[in-house]
């Protein structure tokens, strides 16, 4: 499910999500650049997806390798392009208790990211 890039709705993808966890998918699995499921659905203002994975009791705070939480992501953090928050993701992550990325302690091999990045 991508924003205005495909004809899947976030329902579509929020019961794919469903039946991919149900089938034993770790729910806090990253791709190539750390992110979770919970950073995609924070990107793309995904609020049903959010909760269920909130729901289900997923890291909160995991972060990419270039030390990004789900927070910074709904935020509008480093997004490529102008920044699009999603304000009432926002909202819901911080409820649940997610932080910001540089509210936390720097996690092994992050700091050589962000370093490398200065």
């Amino acid at each position: 499910y991508r924003d205005k890039n495909t004809t899947g709705t976030e329902a579509g993808a929020l019961e794919t999500l469903k039946t991919l966890i149900a089938a034993g998918q770790p729910m806090n699995q990253t791709n190539a650049r750390g992110e979770t499921a919970l950073h995609g659905a924070a990107g793309r203002g995904a609020d049903s997806i959010a909760q269920y994975l909130i729901d289900q009791k997923v890291d909160l705070n995991a972060r990419t390798r270039l030390n990004q939480t789900p927070l910074d992501v709904a935020m509008g953090k480093g997004s490529f392009g102008l920044p699009v928050p999603h304000d009432s993701t926002v909202a819901l992550l911080k409820k649940a208790g997610a932080k910001e990325g540089q509210d936390l302690p720097p996690a092994p091999g992050i700091r050589r990211a962000v370093e490398a990045k200065q």
